[in-house]
């Protein structure tokens, strides 16, 4: 009788045993997946913060260059009056 307890007893440890490493492959899988939404998250935002960067970057030069433009332009006018003028006083 008591042989057969003692079966009983470890059989329901047993059972326990393998429902809780059940569970704890279920857990495993859970962090796991967090894990690879966590490093996702943080690999998509620093391409977004790499593209931004780039971005900035890109029209902060876009404007230098139309400033300078504008200072050629005005020059290229002034240049154009003064040859109008000289031009116009030989006539």
């Amino acid at each position: 009788m008591s042989q057969s307890l003692a079966d009983f007893r470890t059989q329901e440890k047993d059972i326990k045993n393998s429902k809780l490493k059940q569970v704890n492959l279920e857990k495993e899988a859970a962090v796991t997946l967090q894990r690879i939404i966590i490093w996702g998250t943080c690999t998509m935002l620093l391409v977004l913060l790499l593209l931004a960067y780039f971005l900035f970057k890109s029209v902060r030069q876009r404007n230098k260059i139309n400033v300078q433009l504008d200072n050629v332009n005005k020059d290229l006018e002034h240049l154009n009056l003064l040859n109008q003028k000289i031009f116009s006083a030989n006539s």
